[in-house]
């Protein structure tokens, strides 16, 4: 898996967990100087809203270079492109494989038409051996017969 895509997720939650942290901050902060929540010291609450500056000053600044996004779309179309474009890629593989495939299919046709256009023709070929074999034995059979017929005239001529 792609690690680009796991930091994507990893600085989402980190700043949804930052948004947390200084909303949490926020309300302790309002409700202490209002009154509402005492602290034991009043350097704690100093403290507190010293807290409260620094995270606000660094959510400005990580938010302002991007490297937080607050945004799930954003973070879903930056992961979701490189899964795009794999798929994109995989499905031109798939079409080359497939052409690949029905070139191979067109050829092995072709050939075996070839192979079924030399075996009819063996085969005719084999029948007219078998036709001229026929009347070679016919004429052999005739030429036979006529020796016969000339040998016995010769005797009965004699």
């Amino acid at each position: 898996m792609n690690t680009e895509l796991h930091a994507e997720i990893i600085k989402l939650i980190v700043a949804y967990t930052l948004v947390g942290a200084f909303v949490f901050t926020v309300v302790v902060t309002c409700l202490s100087m209002v009154g509402i929540i005492k602290l034991a010291d009043k350097a704690q609450q100093n403290k507190l809203f010293g807290i409260l500056v620094v995270e606000l000053a660094t959510g400005c600044v990580t938010f302002f270079l991007g490297f937080l996004q607050i945004d799930p779309k954003a973070v879903q179309r930056d992961i979701e492109k490189p899964l795009q474009l794999k798929a994109q890629t995989l499905a031109k593989e798939k079409q080359a494989v497939q052409q690949v495939a029905d070139a191979t299919a067109k050829r092995l046709a072709a050939s075996e038409g070839q192979l079924f256009a030399a075996k009819v023709q063996s085969e005719e070929s084999a029948a007219k051996v078998a036709a001229t074999s026929a009347s070679l034995k016919l004429l052999q059979a005739e030429h036979e017969r006529q020796r016969a017929e000339l040998q016995q005239l010769k005797t009965q001529s004699k």
